[in-house]
């Protein structure tokens, strides 16, 4: 009995002690300045090419003197849907004078899949961008979907995100502006 006992007591401390892990690491996921990963020293963002909705040709270069929040995503990447109404709810709580968000399409169908996704999730603040060449995530060393670089008002990567953010939570807005005041006049 007093061994059956201490076996009960064990393997629910165990099962305490793994519920209790399993949700401290959920919660550190969800701690943006975790995720956020400051790029030191900045470094430029190489120049590359993507088309709007109505195909035209636009180079990041372009966004010089703004600061840009670059989303790499695609439709069939199950956290990048996830966090996609997200980014338009950022883009909604950001002057574009202060920031824009960027989603950059990756699918091989580029825009014609976004435009379709953008209306399936009623996105309205974001503008409808996709990767034509699809070479924007070798060039901007990007592991995987989603990626997202924050680019400062001087075209240098001053910070990246690797994997799904809740960009709608006020924790990761207030952060995200720290970020862009500390370091968007910065001269990394």
């Amino acid at each position: 009995m007093f061994f059956r006992l201490s076996a009960i007591f064990v393997l629910s401390i165990s099962v305490m002690a793994s519920g209790f892990l399993g949700a401290s690491a959920h919660a550190e996921a969800s701690d943006f300045s975790k995720q956020y990963k400051v790029t030191s020293p900045a470094r430029p963002v190489p120049p590359f090419i993507f088309v709007d909705e109505r195909g035209v040709t636009h180079d990041i270069k372009e966004y010089r003197g703004r600061n840009v929040l670059l989303n790499l995503w695609a439709t069939w990447c199950a956290p990048c849907k996830n966090e996609m109404p997200a980014l338009n709810q950022l883009q909604q709580k950001f002057d574009f004078r202060i920031l824009n968000v960027i989603a950059l399409n990756e699918d091989s169908n580029g825009i014609t899949a976004a435009r379709s996704f953008y209306q399936n999730y009623n996105l309205k603040h974001l503008p409808v961008f996709a990767d034509a060449s699809g070479q924007a995530p070798n060039i901007l060393k990007a592991p995987g979907l989603p990626t997202t670089l924050l680019i400062n008002t001087k075209g240098l990567e001053i910070g990246r995100v690797v994997g799904e953010v809740d960009w709608s939570d006020p924790e990761t807005i207030a952060y995200l502006r720290k970020q862009i005041q500390s370091r968007s006049l910065a001269s990394n």
